[in-house]
C-alpha cells in the first residue's frame, strides 16, 4: 500500500519523459478497459526512480504518505525480490 502511495505521489511531482504520464502510458498497450483496472498496478520503473533521488526529496516524499524514508526503501526491496521470485 505505501508503494502504491509513494507511485501516485511521484506521477503528480516528478517530471517525466517527453511530459508523459508513466500510469497512462502504461495503461495504453496494456489492454486495461476500466480505470479501476489501472490503479491495482504500481509501476516498478518509476518506483525504482525513488532510490536515485537525493535524501531530501525521499524525505519529502516519505512525510507526504506518513512514513520514512527508510521503511520505503525496505518496501522496495521486498518488491524486488518478490518480483524476482516470479
Amino acid at each position: 500500500r505505501r508503494l502504491y502511495f509513494l507511485s501516485t505521489k511521484m506521477v503528480a511531482t516528478m517530471q517525466h519523459a517527453a511530459g508523459l504520464n508513466p500510469r497512462g502510458f502504461r495503461a495504453q498497450g496494456s489492454g486495461a478497459t476500466a480505470e479501476g483496472e489501472l490503479s491495482q498496478v504500481i509501476d516498478g520503473a518509476l518506483l525504482r526512480r525513488f532510490v536515485s533521488l537525493g535524501s531530501a526529496a525521499q524525505e519529502r516524499l516519505a512525510r507526504q504518505i506518513g512514513t520514512s524514508p527508510q521503511q520505503l526503501l525496505a518496501n522496495l526491496s521486498e518488491a524486488e525480490v518478490a518480483s524476482a521470485l516470479l
